[in-house]
């Protein structure tokens, strides 16, 4: 038996549809830790209940990343996506999200 500690995943947008998917199947892989993260904390406690560690977070919001911890590998599965909306949602939800999180990253 191996006591090397696993690495830990992050996985973004996990209370959507491709992120949820994301987190069932790592999580029953032998290979990480898994912590989901997504808006809905409601959706989260899902995961809580199947064992997942799931934090809430805003990934528009610098300071909710930094409360997530130093995962050592990361997938990025937030965003909005939709045929309409508003300019300035697609981009709060899909460009500064992603700038958040390459930010994040690098300081980890």
């Amino acid at each position: 038996m191996s006591l090397a500690v696993k690495p830990s995943l992050l996985i973004t947008g996990a209370t959507g549809f491709i992120g949820g998917s994301l987190v069932h199947y790592f999580n029953k892989t032998p290979i990480y830790r898994v912590t989901a993260t997504g808006r809905s904390a409601s959706k989260g406690e899902l995961f809580k209940r199947k064992g997942i560690l799931f934090q809430a977070a805003d990934l528009t919001l610098p300071g909710d990343l930094y409360n997530l911890g130093r995962p050592d590998k990361i997938v990025h599965s937030a965003g909005l996506a939709a045929p309409w909306g508003v300019r300035s949602d697609f981009h709060k939800h899909n460009v500064k999200t992603k700038k958040n999180l390459l930010s994040y990253a690098l300081a980890n």
